[in-house]
């Protein structure tokens, strides 16, 4: 898939070459000969332990020649399959969003990193009282740049700046720090979010966590993909845990549950924290990527935007979850959320609407 390609090009890791992502990997054509055997050791510098030590400049060849290598084959494979009708061009453009929707999201969340847990970070109050930071407005900014540049037709939406139109009948959902109240309070269990929607259902989303360097993103039909610490992408799966008396249940703010619904929810919260094995309020978009990687069960918002869930439902569902709102419907429209791995859904779904 291409979005791999933007990943391998924006690793900030120097990764050594190896039979795994290097020399030995393998492809038909002309570039077999580059890529089908490591260069010979003769001639080479000798580490301490007398094992042989690659030169500089041969060790750039081979990653040169691999990097060569999968692209090739990715653009051979994309090239097949819309060819044959495998893909259609929406997907092509899709994957294209994607592509850029991964790079966009970690310059973003690193743009954060250089306010994060610095001294005198001033902090504003929004009309509702969420704080906002220079962190926040100027991080959305380099989103708008970046997309204005590269998807000047697509519409935009983020929680800083609001809407504006586009014409391509692509969107583009921002919100450049979920939890922003952790990201003030130097916990670094805030994110970055990136969601593209078309005919207003989201299609591709990222979450980046800037802070502890992990990623989880997703397109429809493409699967779910984890990153930590600039490592190859995984595939991205949620727990197979098919009983609450095993599952964590996470959430935002036990709070939230009274104080912003109309219809107290906080029976819901109650009954899961007593049925649950684990509580605890690792929350906002963090929570959600926990899910997806299988590393908890639930996670539950009684109160949410658009911003803070577009991004969400691609990577929960792509990842083997389910993600709904409290009445139990597959939507981001709602301004609540639900997200649970596919064994405890009808259960936690049944808890969610019979408590409120």
């Amino acid at each position: 898939m291409r979005h791999l390609d933007y990943l391998k090009q924006h690793n900030r890791q120097n990764r050594p070459v190896s039979a795994a992502n290097g020399p030995n990997y393998r492809i038909s054509g002309p570039f077999a000969t580059l890529t089908s055997s490591p260069l010979k050791n003769n001639g080479l510098r000798r580490r301490k332990d007398g094992t042989p030590k690659r030169a500089f400049f041969q060790t750039l060849v081979l990653r040169a020649a691999a990097s060569c290598a999968r692209r090739l084959a990715r653009l051979k494979n994309a090239a097949m399959a819309f060819s044959t009708g495998c893909y259609t061009m929406n997907d092509l453009e899709l994957t294209n969003r994607l592509d850029h929707a991964v790079r966009f999201a970690r310059q973003a969340g690193e743009l954060t990193l250089q306010h994060f847990r610095k001294a005198g970070l001033a902090v504003e109050r929004k009309g509702d009282g969420s704080p906002v930071t220079i962190a926040d407005q100027g991080a959305e900014k380099l989103l708008r740049k970046l997309i204005g540049a590269e998807f000047p037709q697509d519409a935009i939406l983020g929680e800083e700046f609001g809407e504006t139109s586009g014409t391509s009948g692509f969107q583009w959902v921002l919100d450049p720090i979920d939890g922003t109240k952790s990201f003030v309070s130097g916990v670094p269990l805030y994110t970055t979010l990136v969601a593209v929607m078309r005919n207003n259902e989201p299609l591709v989303g990222v979450i980046f966590a800037p802070a502890v360097n992990e990623m989880v993103y997703a397109a429809t039909g493409q699967g779910c993909w984890h990153i930590i610490n600039g490592s190859e992408p995984q595939p991205a799966k949620v727990s197979t845990v098919d009983s609450l008396a095993e599952a964590v249940f996470l959430t935002t703010c036990v709070r939230s549950y009274t104080r912003d619904r109309q219809q107290n929810g906080r029976g819901v919260f109650d009954k899961l924290a007593e049925s649950c094995r684990v509580s605890r309020t690792w929350g906002d978009a963090f929570g959600y990527l926990l899910v997806a990687t299988g590393r908890a069960e639930i996670m539950i918002d009684p109160i949410m935007n658009l911003w803070d869930a577009a991004a969400l439902q691609p990577i929960i569902q792509e990842a083997g979850g389910k993600f709904f709102d409290w009445r139990g419907r597959p939507t981001v429209h709602s301004g609540e959320a639900v997200a649970t791995n596919a064994a405890l859904a009808a259960t936690v779904k049944q808890i969610v609407i019979s408590q409120q």
